[in-house]
Parts: C-alpha cells; structure tokens; sequence
C-alpha cells in the first residue's frame, strides 16, 4: 500500500510541474586588429607660436567583422573617450614640461558607424594643431602618445 501511495504521489507531481526550453546562440567574431601605419608628428615649431598644425598625419588600419566602436584616451589618463570626439593630449619633455596639443579624426562620420563584412581594411585619419605654446618652454624633445582601442558593439 505504500508503494503504491508513493507511485501516485509521484506522478501527481508531474501534473503540476512545468517545463520550458531555452534556446542558446552564439556568433564568433575574428579579433579586430588595429594597426598603427604613420604616426602624428608638429616637427620642428618654436616656443610662443599659436595655430600650429600637425606637419605629418596619422594613420591607424582597422579590420574585423562585425560593427565596430573606436575609443581614444592620453596614454597619461584612465579615461576613454569615443573617437568621434577631439583629443586633449599632453605632450612633455624628460623635466616634466607640458603643453596641450588638440588631436582629431579627419573624417568624423566614418566613425558613427564603423562596420567590416570582409575583414577589409580601413583607415583613420589622424590630424592634430597646437593652439598655443607659451614662449617660455624650454627646448627640447615633447612627447605623447595616445591608446586607441576598438570594440565590437551591435546598433
């Protein structure tokens, strides 16, 4: 008796319970791959100058698939901004001088929506001005440097 209490307690739970099936997806994407083709450079510019134009352009390729998000930050900052944005980057000497330079992409709207099917290659411009150096930096070699990053996002 009960053995059979428990077989009928056993299938009464069945009548009560319910199941569903959750389906799950995965798409792999390619790493993206950045490259650094040319580098920014102001050259040769003398203290106290204002408007002062990069004289080479840079240039970064990147590749992927998929819908792509490109950031930028001053390596001497913890924080990413989105690339469609200037760049305030700190250049400065082996003493600890500092000026500001201003960097920009040259074609901001390629960037509001970056997307590969291929893994073709594209290119970002990069340009950069100093709006004024103060007239009494010291002379010497000024460096920056800025860390670009890209990330796969859906739109």
């Amino acid at each position: 008796m009960k053995s059979l209490i428990i077989l009928i307690f056993l299938f009464s739970i069945n009548i009560f319970a319910g199941e569903a099936t959750v389906n799950i997806s995965a798409k792999i994407l390619t790493p993206i791959k950045l490259e650094v083709k040319r580098n920014v450079e102001f050259g040769n510019i003398i203290a106290g100058g204002k408007n002062i134009e990069a004289k080479t352009k840079g240039e970064v390729s990147v590749s992927g698939i998929g819908k792509v998000k490109m950031f930028w930050r001053d390596s001497e900052s913890n924080q990413f901004q989105e690339m469609t944005k200037n760049l305030k980057l700190k250049m400065k000497n082996r003493l600890g001088e500092k000026f500001d330079a201003t960097l920009f992409v040259q074609d901001k709207s390629s960037l509001k929506k970056l997307e590969f099917v291929n893994e073709e290659e594209k290119l970002i411009r990069i340009d950069g001005y100093i709006a004024e150096l103060n007239k009494n930096l010291a002379k010497d070699d000024y460096k920056g440097a800025v860390i670009i990053r890209a990330e796969y996002i859906n739109y």
